[in-house]
């Protein structure tokens, strides 16, 4: 069977860039959110930044069924899955487990602990992304490309199902969200896959129906953009009166939360696609498109190493007057990134780095 290769899509630098940010955005201020009194001045803009950037994480989940449809769907084969998995336990899994073992280094000289003795703790962590807060991201990842041999065969084998994909899923999620609520009653939805499916498989369903959906996308962009837009509004509210109102909507806002996030999400998504390819098209010599797609590629480093910039940077400098909070909370944000980037830069010369940065 001849096997095609498709062209890179390099607009999708630019969506990791977005997605990145949005990531060291939370990061950053999750902190205020969490501890500022909610009736201060500024806490406002506070919540409204940090509902606005929840996209991140499923962002990436969305941007990697897309890629992976849409690269290996033409040349599916044992060899190619072969190749896959031996590709995400190289520039995956190694890396991940790297940085786990940084991480948990980290906590327990700062704890003054024996690290020796708490190995078991970091093995156990390890298995599901908990040897420190983001790392989660990798475990919810990991189970999608465990996952992905058995979706490429169904949206291969049954045409039914590749056709009406996005209805599926949306009935899917939907019912296993109703199911979760009354029986299964899982906590830790945010490390299962089930909990991100509509996000991997609408990125699947472009990635398999590329050209078609998006020269749709863009003939009716105005369309996502305004609809992206009010259901932003609309988070922003949810959030505010969620973290301001304690027992506000009890009784309803688990469906509210359930209606916008798998709103606002994928319409997010299809409007970060629309954005990207527009700078992209229109921008593509500037330094701040070359600047975006330098963060994009260098954006599974970032993602590793901001945190420990930023938890550093607030061991030392975060200051505690009142003017001098919020300012050292943006420059850690800041440096958190660009350090990051910086350390990319350095690093991507050398045969090595995959072992720290993946490929």
């Amino acid at each position: 069977m001849t096997t095609v290769t498709k062209e890179r899509i390099t607009y999708l630098d630019i969506f990791r860039a977005i997605a990145i940010l949005a990531v060291i955005v939370i990061h950053t201020i999750a902190q205020p959110v969490t501890l500022l009194p909610t009736d201060s001045a500024i806490y406002p803009a506070y919540i409204s930044i940090y509902a606005l950037v929840q996209f991140a994480v499923p962002s990436f989940i969305f941007l990697s069924g897309f890629v992976l449809f849409y690269s290996y769907e033409s040349r599916w084969n044992l060899a190619t899955c072969k190749a896959f998995f031996k590709k995400r336990i190289l520039f995956i899994v190694i890396p991940y487990v790297l940085w786990s073992l940084f991480y948990f280094l980290v906590l327990q000289l700062g704890y003054n602990q024996n690290p020796f003795t708490h190995i078991p703790n970091f093995l156990r962590d390890l298995l599901v992304g908990k040897n420190y807060t983001h790392l989660y991201f990798i475990f919810i990842i990991i189970q999608f490309y465990i996952l992905f041999p058995g979706f490429m065969y169904i949206l291969k084998r049954f045409t039914f199902i590749r056709k009406y994909l996005i209805w599926i899923v949306i009935s899917i999620q939907l019912i296993y969200y109703l199911l979760n609520l009354s029986v299964f009653k899982i906590q830790a939805t945010g490390s299962f896959f089930m909990t991100y499916l509509l996000f991997f498989l609408l990125g699947a369903y472009i990635g398999l129906h590329y050209k078609d959906v998006i020269e749709k996308i863009r003939t009716h962009s105005k369309v996502y953009l305004f609809l992206n837009t009010v259901v932003a509004i609309l988070v922003v509210i949810k959030y505010y009166l969620r973290y301001t109102i304690p027992g506000y909507g009890q009784a309803w806002m688990p469906y509210a939360n359930f209606v916008l996030y798998y709103s606002f999400v994928p319409l997010t998504c299809i409007s970060i696609l629309i954005i990207s390819r527009w700078l992209h098209d229109h921008f593509q010599a500037t330094r701040l498109v070359r600047t975006l797609t330098s963060w994009g590629q260098g954006s599974f480093l970032i993602y590793f190493a901001h945190p420990f910039i930023l938890l550093v940077w607030r061991h030392f400098f975060l200051s505690n007057d009142p003017i001098g909070y919020h300012i050292t909370i943006i420059v850690g944000g800041i440096l958190s990134l660009l350090l990051s980037w910086i350390g990319y830069i350095i690093i991507k010369r050398f045969s090595w780095s995959w072992i720290f940065m993946g490929k």
